[in-house]
């Protein structure tokens, strides 16, 4: 090749080098979101028949600290590798396309967000509370102080606890609801109405009616924060600080009621 046909060439090449990875990376779309969430009822479901099978055929009669460690571990496993899986296994839809994005300054942002999204939850989850439960709390805190107080409240049991609910979990729904669904929504509607609408199904997936109008707004506050940021680690870091503080709240009811 002659000189002046590889100086074009190089520059093509170098476009090409320096091209932005979602310009050639999939972006999400609804049916990944589907696939992830499918396969990851499915397995659970799969999990689920396993232990029961095993306790009605084998006779298997594990304490109640034991199994709850295994079923909260089993089903984050399972969907934590199904929706992995569907990230692997979709070509192009890459880490960066979900969200993903080298941590900066900007998230010190979050020190005022996150109190704002729990003032608001709070207020919000209240107003459902007394106008249409009576008062009471949500069943977060207290169904993780039965969870912990089955576990025997050793320090070892309770910190795997808050690994599968303040680390794992936060992960494998971050990148299902916020990085594959929300996103996949707001390519077909206005993102406003996407984040409503995302927040919706995830508040429902939760299965617990005193708590959805809290869950709602946190999964409205992670939508925001995906769009204020452009970096998933920022609702990342919001469900995981607020599930933290499950945790840590649900240890100390457990031990002011025994004190």
């Amino acid at each position: 090749m002659r000189a002046d046909e590889e100086a074009p060439m190089r520059a093509v090449e170098e476009v090409v080098a320096d091209a932005p990875i979602e310009a050639v990376a999939e972006a999400p779309r609804v049916r990944h979101a589907l696939v992830a969430g499918g396969l990851s009822v499915l397995g659970n479901g799969i999990f689920v028949g396993l232990l029961l099978l095993a306790g009605l055929v084998g006779g298997w009669r594990p304490g109640p600290g034991l199994l709850i460690l295994i079923i909260l571990g089993g089903l984050t496993g399972v969907s934590l590798t199904m929706v992995g899986l569907v990230v692997r296994r979709s070509r192009g839809l890459t880490l960066r396309a979900l969200g993903f994005r080298r941590p900066t300054w900007r998230l010190l942002h979050l020190l005022w967000q996150i109190p704002v999204t729990f003032i608001v939850a709070v207020a919000a989850s209240g107003l459902i509370l007394t106008t249409f439960f009576d008062g009471g709390d949500t069943g977060s805190v207290g169904g993780m102080s039965q969870h912990i107080d089955d576990l025997g409240g050793g320090v070892l049991p309770v910190f795997a606890l808050w690994v599968l609910a303040a680390v794992l979990t936060p992960l494998w729904e971050e990148v299902l609801f916020r990085g594959i669904l929300f996103q996949a929504l707001a390519r077909r509607m206005p993102w406003f109405l996407a984040a409503l609408l995302g927040a919706a199904v995830f508040a429902a997936i939760h299965i617990a009616p005193p708590a959805l109008a809290y869950v709602f707004v946190l999964g409205l506050s992670c939508c925001l924060l995906l769009r204020f940021h452009g970096n998933l680690w920022a609702p990342i870091i919001l469900h995981a600080v607020n599930n933290t503080i499950v945790v840590v709240g649900a240890v100390a009811a457990l031990g002011a009621a025994s004190a």
